[in-house]
């Protein structure tokens, strides 16, 4: 089984799982009993459960035969049949020695009366016995896999990414974390998430879900005011639907402790008619594109009244023959966080307009600049755009020398508006009703916020890790990673370029040459959404995990000590091969 290539840079050998009893939660107290003993330890388990079920095959038929002579035996007289079955009954020592005499005893008394009767369904039980016991020892060597590959990790170094010890001087080293994250995790949704018909080498099956659910609406709304939208009835919203912390994140907890989280995200390419001006700049043609201003803080200290500036189109594709083959796309985004139901200045890039700003949702804009790709056809994709007549591209192809048109996107920057939601709920409010066990769809820092009664904790407690029950350590523990081990759609973005666009698989050479469907951008979309998807499920196995990278533990904060000490650390379940060691064995 493959190691994800997000374990490659760790030092596995301080990484051991549990060994020992442990309950998995997902299939009940009695069926979830576990016991994981390292590898050898399995084989000599497993040789001696094959000797003790031949043992124990003896013991069976030595006390049915016990039973069968008592309930056979008789002070009547009897005829020497009935005495020959009592006394293989008696001397028998295993159902195949029991077998044989029995056969015999048969074939010998041909003119007995009801010999059939008194010696076939011993025989046959006998039989029955032998095939049983028989396959139950070849069977045995299946123990350890009988219920899955899972493992609990051990958590000694438990603990997550803390943006509280971010300093000039350990920059490189959260830089580091986060692009190492999101590239593995972009490869990881490339196979296991958003590969229809592809082929991968990985076998999606290191974590506890091959990958997180999701309802795609393709014929979603607008997210925003109507007037905004391109179109507003064909837009993009993906609902992960409710994720349970047990069963698909592996965090080990009965029904009563488990919480679930629930992402939506739901996207728009936007128009930008009226919102976009021409100027002259530093010697070169731009084209500003206002969908709200941008804080001082953000760009060189002084407030501007446009949210993002690119090359104009003429600019952008007058390029060299020598420079076409390196032509790739640019992609921009501005964010805006939500808290308390307005924006963050200190945690906005830019301030959105009312027919864009929602109070209940972080906000994300993604511009997509052409940057001299060219189309070998037209794409009318709503993000895309890319209609308007290009350069003529030449192609060699033996003695001929053809030259096709090519075409290029309508703006300088195609705008698309992104908003993220997230839920939080409590299932063991079992006597309130189900639509109040949630906390409302809100941007990340709302919706913590507002679930934080339903687990009868505050935010003093949420921000010293000190809940004060089993659930409470769950959600703390959960929101804590979501919040600093998962990036949303901007960092994936900004981290990975152009390569977080699905399109730019088929880009060869600056030139877009295969067929795109119109509904390019949705594809995208759900890229980014795997890409965060897949980062969910590998933050919880890396947290537990931990590290014991010196340079990381500058930028790390242990979870010993706090969250019911450490309990929901060391409750982390995954799959034995994501921990790169020899495999374990499972009984």
């Amino acid at each position: 089984m493959a190691t994800p290539s997000w374990m490659t840079n760790q030092d596995t050998s301080s990484h051991s799982v549990y060994l020992g009893y442990w309950i998995n939660h997902s299939r009940g107290k009695i069926l979830g009993a576990t016991l994981t003993v390292t590898d050898s330890q399995g084989s000599l388990l497993i040789a001696f459960t094959a000797l003790f079920i031949s043992y124990v095959a003896t013991r069976f038929w030595r006390i049915f035969c016990f039973v069968a002579h008592r309930h056979l035996s008789s002070p009547e007289p009897r005829d020497a049949l009935h005495h020959q079955r009592q006394a293989i009954l008696r001397n028998s020592s295993s159902a195949e020695s029991s077998l044989w005499a029995l056969l015999l005893l048969f074939t010998a008394w041909r003119g007995a009366e009801n010999r059939v009767l008194r010696t076939i369904p011993l025989a046959l039980f006998a039989l029955v016995s032998v095939i049983s016991f028989t396959i139950a020892g070849g069977l045995s060597s299946q123990i350890s896999s009988s219920v899955g590959n899972e493992v609990l990790i051990r958590g000694e170094n438990c603990g997550f990414l803390d943006s509280t010890h971010f300093t000039r001087d350990n920059k490189r080293i959260f830089d580091t974390y986060v692009s190492n994250s999101i590239n593995n995790a972009g490869n990881w949704a490339q196979q296991c998430y958003y590969a229809e018909g592809r082929s991968g080498m990985l076998d999606c099956a290191s974590f506890i879900s091959k990958n997180l659910p999701a309802a795609f609406d393709e014929n979603a709304p607008c997210p925003f005011q109507d007037s905004v939208c391109r179109t507003n009835s064909s837009n993009l919203r993906i609902d992960s639907g409710f994720l349970d912390s047990n069963d698909h994140l592996g965090l080990n907890a009965p029904a009563d402790q488990r919480v679930q989280s629930r992402l939506v995200m739901h996207c728009a390419p936007l128009k930008t008619e009226g919102r976009d001006t021409t100027i002259w700049r530093r010697g070169g043609k731009y084209v500003l594109y206002d969908y709200g201003p941008v804080p001082p803080s953000w760009r060189e200290n002084i407030t501007t009244n446009f949210t993002m500036m690119a090359p104009d189109s003429q600019t952008q594709y007058n390029t060299s023959w020598g420079q076409i083959g390196a032509a790739t796309y640019q992609l921009n985004t501005m964010i805006a966080y939500i808290e308390n139901g307005t924006w963050n200045p200190k945690q906005a890039s830019f301030r959105p307009y009312p027919d864009i700003f929602r109070s209940d949702a972080d906000l994300i804009l993604v511009f997509l600049v052409g940057n001299g790709v060219v189309f070998d056809k037209p794409l009318d994709d709503d993000w895309y755009r890319a209609t308007a007549p290009a350069r003529n591209l030449t192609l060699f192809a033996l003695d001929n020398i053809t030259n096709i048109p090519s075409y290029r996107p309508v703006d300088a920057a195609s705008p698309m508006g992104c908003i993220q939601q997230y839920q939080f709920c409590n299932t063991a409010l079992t006597n309130v009703p189900e639509k109040e066990r949630c906390s409302p769809l809100a941007s990340m820092a709302d919706a913590v916020t507002a679930a934080l009664p339903l687990f009868n904790s505050s935010v003093e407690e949420f921000n010293n890790f000190t809940a004060t029950s089993p659930v409470a350590s769950q959600f703390v523990w959960l929101t804590t990673l979501l919040m600093t081990m998962v990036n949303d759609a901007s960092t994936v973005i900004r981290v990975q370029g152009a390569h977080a666009l699905d399109s730019k698989r088929t880009l060869f050479a600056g030139s877009q040459g295969a067929a795109l469907p119109r509904d390019q951008w949705k594809r995208d979309v759900g890229l980014w959404w795997s890409t965060q998807m897949a980062q969910i499920q590998s933050a919880v196995v890396q947290s537990a995990m931990g590290t014991v990278d010196e340079d990381m533990l500058q930028v790390w904060t242990k979870a010993e000590g706090v969250l019911s000490g450490g309990e929901v650390c060391a409750n982390q379940v995954c799959f034995s091969p994501t921990l790169g060691e020899k495999e374990k064995k499972k009984i």
